[in-house]
């Protein structure tokens, strides 16, 4: 029988989230952090926060190593089957009843489900969520084999497979470099609307600084620049995210 080959991400990234996926084999383990649910994960960026946690079907094992935490899962109607150890209680939450537990919680999916919510309460009744949302990009996808005849001196002439990875699998990897440019592009653009809004939120520039007017006059016309500035940058300079020119401005060029 030939050897099957896969792979799995550990992260799924959107415009506006970023989704853990769960495990099957490890403990899905997480903590507060922030005053948010944090899951341990592989994203070089561990400041990085988990808007979302992502699952699939199979059975899956929560835990935290902060004793004062207790969690739960709305089960929609029991089409999620959950069971864990050291219940603890139960509390209703929007009129659903969540069944809280220490030490451990596994639930299973069988088949697709909506999306629910993962609940987590601190030792001052606190309550804590995170979307749990079923997404099937989490779990393990086939690699694709290929065959070819090898002329290494040591197989010469020997057929050998080679594995690489699906065409979903390469567009969810190559997608990420495209989500973080929306983001920032959207970061920029927010950026230029708060100049129009609020530019009395932005310091005075240095230009007006070395003109004969009082403080207020030195805020007027900062504003106006800051506004004007907002309004005539809608897109980033030659794709440039580093820095914009503008002839007079405080804001760098980078080229």
């Amino acid at each position: 029988m030939s050897k099957l080959i896969t792979s799995k991400f550990d992260m799924l990234y959107t415009v506006n989230n970023n989704i853990k996926c769960l495990q099957l084999v490890k403990i899905n383990k997480f903590r507060l952090k922030n005053e948010k649910i944090y899951f341990e994960n592989n994203d070089i960026n561990k400041n990085l926060d988990i808007t979302q946690i992502g699952m699939f079907i199979g059975t899956f094992n929560f835990n935290s190593d902060d004793n004062n935490l207790i969690y739960g899962v709305n089960n929609l109607n029991n089409k999620i089957t959950e069971n864990g150890l050291g219940y603890v209680k139960t509390k209703n939450i929007n009129n659903i009843n969540i069944n809280f537990y220490k030490n451990n919680l596994n639930i299973k999916i069988d088949t697709k489900v909506g999306n629910t919510i993962f609940y987590v309460l601190d030792s001052n009744d606190t309550l804590y969520e995170i979307p749990l949302i079923f997404n099937e990009n989490c779990a393990r996808s086939n690699c694709i084999k290929s065959v070819y005849q090898t002329y290494a001196r040591k197989a010469f002439a020997k057929q050998i497979p080679i594995y690489t990875l699906n065409n979903l699998t390469q567009q969810l990897i190559c997608s990420k470099s495209n989500v973080h440019r929306i983001r920032k592009l959207n970061h920029q653009q927010n950026l230029y609307a708060m100049m129009r809004r609020y530019p009395e939120k932005f310091p005075i520039i240095s230009s007006v600084k070395n003109m004969n007017l009082n403080l207020a006059q030195q805020r007027q016309y900062s504003n106006m620049w800051w506004r004007q500035f907002g309004t005539s940058q809608a897109l980033p300079v030659n794709d440039n995210f580093g820095g914009f020119f503008l002839p007079g401005s405080d804001v760098p060029f980078v080229n």
